[in-house]
């Protein structure tokens, strides 16, 4: 692992004039990350440039202080921020020093344990993914309802922390502009009714998660992609789904045999899985 100091991440880019992609794996930032600084390290324009960030495993001094990822904010021209920390950060991350960053359009928070702040200011953002961050973080989920320009939505492995609990997908339910939903949990009970006013959905995949309405997959009209694993549902009436509504329906990964005896499907439906 190496050791980086504020001057360290100045000099790299004082070399590096212009530089758009800034990925730092696997460091120890001995301080704030702070790359406004001050005014004796900062001309205006230094990190102006900078579009797309990724902090891979980096472990930083005070990092559950808003101070210690307030220099983020100054990057004012970042359309994409990738936080991944998988076990090397213990303390609670502070997500309001993203709510300056007016252009940011994609973010991905990875092996996050704990956070503060939510994201509902975040409102230009096309792209989430939260992957191994529970979904009991607070309010975190109940703001994703605010993000009303999101096109891209996946929870990967961040279910609910007990088997059985119950998950709300309510939240996304105002998430007009999405297409593709991926949410992966652990066997939490889950309606899919909220989704059915999502009229842009095309792409939809639930794993590990037990369906209480499981016939309200019918309803998603628009869907061309329906990936379905380890999902638990109850079977209400002759059909578990019928599907006759989905007239762009394309593809269907939702048993182990795939035979579709449980369902009634378009006409001249041909899987392309």
């Amino acid at each position: 692992m190496s050791k980086l100091t504020i001057v360290d991440v100045l000099e790299l880019h004082a070399t590096c004039r212009n530089i758009q992609k800034l990925n730092l794996v696997r460091q120890y930032l001995d301080g704030e990350l702070a790359f406004d600084c001050t005014e004796k390290f900062r001309s205006p324009e230094v990190w102006d440039s900078i579009s797309k960030l990724g902090l891979t495993r980096v472990w930083i001094k005070s990092y559950s202080s808003a101070a210690s990822l307030s220099g983020i904010s100054t990057l004012t021209n970042l359309k994409t921020v990738r936080l991944e920390n998988r076990g090397s950060v213990s303390d609670s991350v502070n997500l309001s020093i993203l709510s300056k960053l007016t252009s940011l359009e994609n973010l991905d928070l990875i092996g996050i344990r704990a956070c503060k702040g939510s994201l509902r200011d975040l409102h230009q953002l096309k792209q989430l993914e939260l992957s191994d961050c529970p979904f009991d973080v607070d309010p975190i989920i109940r703001s994703l309802g605010g993000l009303v320009n999101l096109r891209q939505l996946c929870l990967d492995e961040s279910g609910a922390e007990d088997e059985g609990d119950y998950l709300d997908l309510e939240s996304l339910s105002r998430l007009n502009q999405l297409t593709k939903l991926e949410i992966t949990a652990n066997d939490p009970r889950v309606s899919v009714e909220p989704l059915t006013g999502l009229r842009n959905l095309e792409h939809l995949e639930l794993h590990s998660m037990h369906i209480l309405d499981y016939d309200m997959l019918g309803h998603l009209i628009n869907l061309k992609t329906l990936v379905l694993s380890n999902a638990e549902y109850v079977k209400h009436g002759e059909y578990s789904v019928d599907f006759r509504l989905c007239k762009n329906l394309e593809s269907l990964n939702i048993s182990e045999d795939d035979d579709f005896e449980d369902y009634l499907l378009p006409e001249g439906f041909v899987n392309k899985v």
